[in-house]
């Protein structure tokens, strides 16, 4: 997850549960790397250019990581432990592809909005709609 240009690249990250993310710094600046999200809870302290800090994400959820020094600076972490996941294209729309039959939740995470969560029922050979209202 890059500090560069005062902004973090990517915007949304998923990872496996268990992952470890680096937060490399780029910028010839200082950074300090936080969450207060409760699956994962970090505070980096502040490093300069070069620099790179790490977290391990033991728990599954939604993280919202933001810059300490510069307040518009955010991202998002999203930790998950099965393959099935989207993130939203520009134009709203979203595929999850080889999700096996049955009755399934899909939980939809924006960064500030409250999430929601839409039970769905999947067909073998089919294809489900699900549509959110945001």
């Amino acid at each position: 997850m890059t500090q560069k240009a005062r902004q973090f690249s990517p915007l949304l990250l998923v990872v496996p549960l268990g992952a470890r993310v680096a937060f490399p710094n780029g910028d010839p600046f200082f950074h300090n790397v936080f969450s207060y999200s409760k699956p994962k809870r970090f505070d980096l302290g502040r490093y300069r250019q070069g620099e790179s800090k790490s977290v391990i994400f033991d728990k599954t959820g939604y993280v919202k990581v933001m810059c300490e020094v510069h307040k518009w600076m955010r991202t998002a972490i999203v930790v998950v432990d099965n393959p099935y996941y989207a993130i939203v294209q520009a134009d709203g729309r979203f595929r999850i592809g080889g999700v096996p039959p049955g009755h399934h939740r899909v939980v939809i995470e924006p960064f500030d909005r409250r999430t929601q969560v839409i039970d769905v029922d999947v067909t073998a050979g089919g294809t489900t709609r699900v549509d959110v209202t945001l």
